[in-house]
């Protein structure tokens, strides 16, 4: 049985451990040997009968996700995503809601939920899925910052080609639809819960890892044609803007201003929660369209670009110096060497790859070879795009010290030490000195 590391949460200390439960794969492969009965099969009873067939004991079955508030289980909630995802690609139906069958088993001209097709579609409860044809549903693991716990998850969520496949079935309104918009019809369909949906991209950056996801492949497609934007934070199909009109046929890489108020509906939030909210959304765009801006530059600006960035946070003494150690080395996968301190005591090896798909941990493992080559002990591992799950387990195994940096990551360390950005607007936030109108008895 393939499995995968997940996080839960004991209910009675909110504390957090690790339990091995069947990958999405192995439980979407167990759920379609299931013998299900003409009326279909309950999702409890699925839950149960998978318990049994994968040989869970009761902790791995009653594992809880999250904490404090939201103590959904986690393998029910694995279960029912991989059996709505078999619905989507038309090897399960729905009889009835909550209730699952093989498609033979359904009467045809029966009412139930099957994977949309070309033809005539009953309305369902996700209007998205009314225009979808089949779409793939691969999943990938993307770290993350859990607002429930301030602690650094993992997270399973669409891949980005399944996102880019959706947002091209959307039914686009003539003004457009706001990434925010389009993100939650996309949550909807993928039937991701509430902590997929809001798992952060950092502690610093409070932005949705799940929107910047939308937000990004929203933007790809406007590069590549494929969708416009009528104005700024929004997006529509080609054919829906008139010939002429001033919309953006590929991603602006100016000042960032303020999208669309992703607080307009919350109205219980103060003025200053707002402004917080809204200033969150910005740093989480300026983050994307940072990625966006590095993807159009070659990969030798890639390069010049992270040393310029270990040196703002100060590695490695002047620029100048940091110039004189990189050089290119190209040294078994080593792409730089900078100082550690500005006193040159120990060296850092670096690696940059500007990349689309994941760094899986064969690059990983080159890379700690070209240490052990170099008799070095530290390494730091940049790229654009994100890590495997075995990528990261790797380097907690070696004794090297190997820094991964992901493209969330990279990004928010540009913000964060003001590289490739600048300052645009500033505001302060005053509150009344309660001190000085303080008299005397």
């Amino acid at each position: 049985m393939e499995t995968v590391k997940r996080t839960a949460f004991d209910p009675e200390t909110d504390q957090a451990y690790d339990v091995e439960l069947p990958s999405h794969e192995a439980v979407q492969a167990a759920l379609l040997e299931l013998g299900y009965p003409a009326r279909g099969m309950s999702t409890n009873d699925i839950v149960n009968q998978l318990a049994e067939h994968f040989s869970l004991t009761e902790m791995q079955t009653n594992a809880r996700g999250s904490a404090k508030s939201m103590r959904y289980k986690l393998f029910p909630n694995v279960v029912n995503i991989a059996a709505n995802n078999l619905v989507k690609s038309g090897q399960l139906v729905k009889p009835r809601r909550g209730w699952f069958a093989k498609p033979e088993q359904i009467r045809e001209g029966s009412a139930s939920e099957t994977a949309p097709s070309v033809s005539a579609v009953a309305a369902s409860d996700n209007p998205v899925e009314d225009n979808l044809n089949l779409t793939s549903m691969r999943t990938v693991i993307r770290t993350g910052f859990d607002p429930e716990t301030d602690q650094e998850c993992e997270i399973e969520l669409p891949s980005r080609e399944a996102v880019q496949t959706v947002l091209l079935e959307l039914d686009y309104p003539a003004r457009g639809m706001s990434s925010m918009d389009a993100a939650n019809q996309l949550a909807e369909y993928f039937s991701l819960t509430d902590r997929q949906r809001n798992v952060q991209i950092s502690a610093q950056i409070r932005y949705g890892v799940f929107s910047h996801l939308v937000n990004t492949e929203a933007n790809n497609l406007v590069r590549s044609g494929q969708l416009v934007k009528p104005r700024r934070g929004r997006f529509a199909k080609p054919e829906q803007i008139p010939e002429g009109s001033d919309s953006e046929t590929a991603p602006s890489i100016s000042a960032v201003a303020a999208s669309d108020n992703p607080v307009a509906d919350n109205l219980s939030l103060t003025a200053e929660e707002s402004v917080e909210a809204n200033y969150q959304q910005i740093q989480g765009e300026l983050a994307a369209d940072l990625l966006l801006q590095i993807k159009d530059n070659s990969p030798a600006f890639f390069e010049v670009l992270v040393i310029d960035l270990l040196v703002a946070m100060g590695y490695g003494g002047s620029r100048e110096e940091a110039g004189r150690t990189v050089g290119g080395s190209s040294d078994g996968g080593i792409d730089g060497i900078i100082n550690e301190d500005i006193l040159g005591l120990d060296v850092v090896y670096v690696q940059a790859k500007r990349w689309e798909g994941n760094v899986s941990r064969p690059e990983i493992q080159k890379f700690a070879g070209a240490l052990q080559g170099q008799r070095a002990r530290k390494g730091i591992f940049i790229t654009t795009s994100d890590f495997t799950r075995e990528a990261r387990d790797y380097v907690t195994t070696i004794d090297y010290k190997i820094i991964l940096i992901d493209g969330y990551q990279l990004a928010q360390f540009m913000i964060d030490h003001n590289v490739g950005v600048s300052v645009v607007k500033s505001y302060e936030i005053k509150r009344v000195d309660s001190d000085y109108f303080a008299e005397e008895g």
